[in-house]
């Protein structure tokens, strides 16, 4: 991403707090690392970065919730809970990261036939042919 948008600021916004623990309260550490999570899904429209950041929050969120409950001194039945919170998280991300997969299917993608890609082969195949020819001794 290379000229940040409104979009991808305010989804920055929503992101940098998850990552300020990890960046010892550094706002900038914390904007850079939420960024470079971002970057890792390649979202390029405002709506793969939205469904990029609620993927990333989701598994943020899970791993949290799994942290929480290996505390010792935590009741069993809140261990129970922090851990069934992090499945469902988890269900989530998976979901947003079938959407967001959905949405990198090239608008291209749509006019791919077999037809189409055979007339391409046969194409490339010809200009193999032309270029063998082109190289022969006269």
């Amino acid at each position: 991403m290379s000229k940040p948008t409104v979009c991808l600021n305010l989804v920055l916004i929503y992101l940098t707090p998850m990552f300020l623990w990890a960046a010892d309260g550094d706002l900038d550490i914390a904007r850079q690392a939420a960024l470079e999570t971002l970057d890792a899904y390649r979202a390029r429209t405002a709506i793969s970065l939205i469904t990029a950041a609620r993927l990333i929050a989701f598994e943020l969120a899970s791993l949290a919730s799994l942290s929480q409950s290996m505390d010792d001194d935590l009741a069993p039945e809140l261990a129970l809970r922090f851990r069934g919170n992090a499945v469902t998280l988890d269900r989530a991300a998976e979901r947003n990261r079938a959407v967001l997969d959905r949405q990198r299917i090239p608008a291209a993608a749509a006019h791919l036939t077999p037809e189409n890609a055979a007339a391409a082969v046969a194409e490339a195949q010809q200009r193999v042919q032309q270029a063998i020819a082109a190289l022969q001794p006269a």
